[in-house]
């Protein structure tokens, strides 16, 4: 893989893990585990050969990207609960995400 892809990758989820690591929770129905899935990454990619690249994640961001990453992973939340909701609502049984441009998320394990 592209080395610059990984690092926009882990670019995102480092701030995704301090986002949450201040205080946020952009996820309020299931906020716990999914700061639980987001540290979960973060270690097991500190474990491996891309160690030198995610020395970045254990570092905050600052208030205002901590807000914009927030309100968008809350937005994108909210869209697919809703989404995945009325699916339910009409007796659907299985849906397919695809979500291109998130970069590491772990939105999409629950």
């Amino acid at each position: 893989m592209d080395r610059n892809v990984i690092k926009t990758a882990i670019d995102a989820l480092s701030a995704k893990v301090s986002l949450v690591s201040v205080g946020y929770s952009p996820v309020p129905c299931m906020n716990s585990k999914y700061e639980h899935l987001l540290n979960e990454m973060a270690s097991h990619l500190r474990e491996t050969k891309l160690a030198s690249s995610i020395s970045k994640l254990a570092k905050r961001r600052t208030p205002l990207v901590n807000a914009g990453y927030a309100i968008r992973v809350s937005i994108i939340t909210k869209i697919l609960y809703e989404w995945l909701h009325q699916l339910s609502l009409n007796n659907e049984k299985y849906a397919n995400v695809i979500m291109l441009g998130g970069g590491l998320d772990v939105l999409g394990l629950w």
